[in-house]
């Protein structure tokens, strides 16, 4: 009997510990998927990044455009960029100087991946250097002017948006210094002098009005040639010294909340969380969207501009706008409540996109294969 007992606490024994083991084994695969899970929603940093990428955006060293490979020797670097004024990414200040002229100086901004070496920062680096290569100039695009490279890493080469990113800009003027040209109503402006300055000491409704505009002219343009931005924000919008816009930061990989890349719908939606966040001088909201709830109206927005973002948030995609569509609003808008800045506008990004040409003509006496 007493051999009974003994045989029986041993089975039930062993039977705790293959229970003790399973439920190990379950957290243990539990955790892996938090895990997995958790670096999606990080930005796909894994492969998932790499099968989002375009085929053609492999990490193989001849896939540069090499007639727009910068002489490294013309190029000196001296200031690194805090990461909170301008958009991701290693940024650094640098002098570029004529291979023909070594007192023709020229500041530029180069950007480098966060992990020398790192694969898929690489092939993400490489891919949108090939693709803004391959655009026109416009005044609302940041514009490539080409890399270095060297055996350690390659770096990208871009015009240098003084006044940084967007949302830090305009952060400066939440507390002093906005002049707010709308009316308590919020459906009409009392605006006195209608010169857009390039002042970038001040900052006032006109000005918010037409950094919408701009926004939307240089998402048209990439719209138009079928270019997804996937990463639309104000961290990626960057402002110059005479008050205009460049988009940069096109990001190949950036996907959805379900690990789905994102499509030009999505682009619009950001363009409406831009608006909002212009509207508001940089601030987010820690509002979230949902079952049709669309964020509050700012303070500083008129009611038809947030109607605007109300049309870019419809659930409905035959509703949704384009950003042709935008564009139109906005010059509708600024005649109808009598905002007379398109043509200061238009002229603003007329004399930018000169200085982009001059911009590239200079660097181009920079190229490697360039003899002097």
């Amino acid at each position: 009997m007493i051999y009974y007992y003994v045989f029986m606490g041993v089975i039930l024994f062993q039977l705790h510990i293959i229970v003790l083991l399973l439920w190990c084994v379950c957290k243990r695969r539990n955790n892996q998927s938090g895990e997995i899970n958790e670096v999606h929603e990080f930005g796909n940093r894994e492969e998932p990044v790499e099968a989002l990428l375009p085929k053609d955006s492999s990490n193989n060293s001849n896939d540069e455009p090499e007639h727009l490979e910068i002489d490294e020797s013309s190029l000196e670097m001296y200031k690194d960029i805090d990461e909170g004024s301008m958009f991701t990414g290693n940024l650094t200040l640098a002098k570029l100087r004529q291979k023909s002229s070594r007192t023709d100086i020229l500041t530029v901004l180069v950007k480098s991946a966060h992990i020398v070496n790192d694969r898929i920062e690489a092939s993400l680096l490489k891919y949108e250097l090939r693709l803004m290569s391959k655009l026109n100039p416009h005044p609302n695009i940041l514009a490539s002017l080409g890399f270095v490279k060297n055996q350690a890493e390659m770096r990208s080469v871009t015009e240098y948006p003084a006044g940084g990113n967007l949302s830090f800009f305009m952060k400066k003027f939440q507390t002093e210094g906005f002049q707010n040209q709308l009316t308590e109503e919020r459906n009409s402006y009392n605006i006195e002098n209608l010169i857009l300055d390039s002042n970038m000491d001040s900052l006032c409704t006109v000005d918010l009005i037409s950094f919408a505009y701009q926004i939307s002219n240089g998402m048209d343009y990439l719209q138009k040639l079928s270019i997804t931005h996937r990463d639309l924000c104000l961290r990626n919008v960057t402002i110059s010294k005479d008050k205009t816009i460049r988009i940069s930061g096109l990001n190949p990989a950036k996907t959805s909340g379900h690990g789905h890349p994102l499509s030009e719908k999505s682009d619009i939606s950001d363009f409406a969380m831009c608006l909002h966040e212009i509207f508001s001088l940089g601030e987010t909201s820690d509002e979230a969207m949902s079952d049709g709830k669309f964020l509050a109206q700012p303070v500083l927005c008129h009611y038809e501009i947030y109607r605007l973002m109300e049309h870019c948030w419809n659930a409905n995609p035959e509703q949704i706008f384009t950003f042709w569509d935008c564009i139109l609003f906005f010059r509708n808008h600024m005649e109808k409540f009598n905002v007379q800045i398109q043509s200061q506008i238009d002229e603003k990004l007329q004399e930018a996109g000169r200085e982009q040409m001059k911009l590239l003509e200079f660097v181009n006496s920079c190229r490697k294969n360039v003899k002097t």
